[in-house]
């Protein structure tokens, strides 16, 4: 018999009994969660459908994407899919590659087949492969005039005949005060598809140098005029000079690295180095390294340029002054086999972190009787801080002379008979003799305004002669005059 504590015993006012602190061993709390579950089981049936249903509508998403594309793939079995085929199993494709030469410099990169040649195939093309060489690419016509003593004098005080002549078809005008800089400046201005500049290799050499913009043959400068008076201009060929690892990337350099030997040139006291962003805030000219000259160092290189009898050569480069460091004194030399054959000293730039233009020129007749020698380009350190070089650059001149014809206009006095200002145009007044002409056959000719019953206008203003039976007018000029505005009644 089970024994109950009448202190955990309470009745309340409706006689509802209830024991506290007893326990009759029933889990109620498992009961109460499986009767929710039993009533949940419907739900849960239902978020299970709907779950399904959006797995379903994803996938039928997907597929209408594929679908998509699959129709749009095959409207090229179906249509035109280009100009030259309408069906897809005929397009024909055009594709190059390119590769260096025998016998191309060490060092040398191909360029890149899309910037030397161009090929479009149509359906009718027959399957296969073609093998291109090319020897040279085209290059942009230059001609280039003999000296002028000054950039700032007038031509006219120069000697030069002043006009109108054309280049490529553009008419340029040369006033008596024009110089050579004002010259330069009206070619520029003509749109003739010519650029022309103004080259100073002394105070007293100053050449005028006209640069197709276009290359090719067909581009070739055309310098006409009206005058049959023939000039010697003179055509140059500019050629790039090969210089193996002209900007130093052939060696690999971590940033902020240097290596003793530098590929291709022979270095004495001289690195290769990647400078850092805070060497050069602005970076190297070309690509990520540099030859760093030391305090007497050099770096030099022999070409496979043989010099060419008669020709310019020119030296460039980029200097360059670190950051830090002191301002650093530098030499281009041009050797001609053993024999040194010009020079010339720069200076880094005066503000660190930057790099400036190194230039050496020499012409052919510094150069003359060493035609055949092999070409060598050295760099040396003279005084100061350290230098870098950057991006050196090699170029020969070949000159070759022709002759075209130059423009040189003469005019008759009062060729439109304008100058008879005393006349009131179109009134029917007029005025014996002609101004600048004489005149023959008895009485002087007349000069009159055109009549208002003319059916056209003058062809230049608004005067004209008029001669009567046995009149003529002349003047005494060096040239046969091609065009008169001249009325014969």
């Amino acid at each position: 018999m089970t024994n109950i504590n009448s202190d955990t015993l309470n009745v309340d006012d409706r006689g509802r009994v209830t024991f506290s602190g007893a326990s009759s061993g029933i889990d109620s709390q498992a009961i109460i969660d499986a009767t929710i579950t039993a009533r949940r089981l419907q739900a849960v049936q239902f978020e299970t459908n709907i779950s399904d249903n959006n797995i379903q509508i994803e996938a039928f998403g997907q597929l209408d994407t594929l679908s998509t594309a699959l129709t749009t793939s095959l409207d090229g079995l179906r249509g035109s899919t280009s100009f030259f085929s309408n069906n897809v199993f005929d397009a024909k494709f055009a594709a190059g590659s390119s590769r260096l030469a025998a016998g191309a410099p060490s060092g040398a990169l191909a360029s890149s087949a899309n910037s030397i040649i161009s090929a479009a195939v149509t359906s009718d093309a027959t399957n296969g492969s073609n093998t291109f060489q090319v020897n040279q690419l085209a290059q942009a016509n230059q001609i280039r005039s003999d000296a002028f003593s000054s950039t700032s004098a007038s031509l006219d005080s120069l000697g030069f005949t002043t006009g109108d002549f054309t280049i490529n078809g553009r008419t340029v005008n040369l006033d008596s005060d024009d110089n050579l800089l004002n010259l330069a400046s009206k070619i520029n201005a003509a749109d003739a598809d010519v650029t022309a500049s103004v080259i100073t290799a002394s105070p007293t050499q100053n050449f005028l140098v006209l640069t197709a913009n276009n290359t090719g043959a067909e581009n070739a400068i055309q310098i006409n005029g009206s005058q049959n008076t023939q000039s010697t201009v003179t055509n140059t060929t500019t050629t790039n000079i090969a210089i193996n690892n002209a900007s130093f990337e052939a060696d690999a350099v971590a940033d902020g690295g240097s290596q003793a030997s530098i590929a291709e040139f022979t270095a004495v006291n001289a690195t290769v180095e990647n400078p850092t962003t805070g060497d050069y805030p602005s970076g190297v000219p070309n690509g990520t390294n540099v030859a760093t000259l030391g305090t007497g160092g050099t770096i030099s290189q022999t070409l496979s340029e043989t010099i060419v009898a008669g020709a310019d050569y020119q030296v460039s480069l980029s200097a360059g002054r670190r950051s830090g460091d002191a301002q650093g004194t530098y030499e281009i030399r041009l050797f001609a086999g053993a024999t040194q054959v010009a020079s010339q000293t720069g200076v880094d730039p005066a503000a660190p972190g930057a790099f400036n233009l190194g230039l050496l020129e020499v012409d052919a007749a510094t150069l003359n009787g060493f035609e055949g020698e092999q070409l060598r380009v050295e760099i040396a350190h003279i005084s100061g801080g350290n230098v870098d070089i950057d991006n050196i650059q090699v170029q020969r001149d070949t000159f070759t002379t022709s002759s075209q014809s130059v423009a040189d206009s003469i005019a008759p006095v009062n060729a439109s008979f304008e100058n008879e200002l005393s006349l009131v145009p179109n009134d029917g007044n007029f005025k014996v003799g002609v101004e600048g002409f004489d005149t023959t056959g008895g009485n002087p000719a007349t000069v009159n305004a055109a009549p208002a019953d003319f059916a056209g206008e003058a062809s230049d203003g608004e005067l004209i002669a008029t001669l009567t039976s046995g009149k003529t007018i002349f003047q005494d000029l060096n040239k046969l005059l091609t065009q008169l505005d001249l009325c014969i009644l």
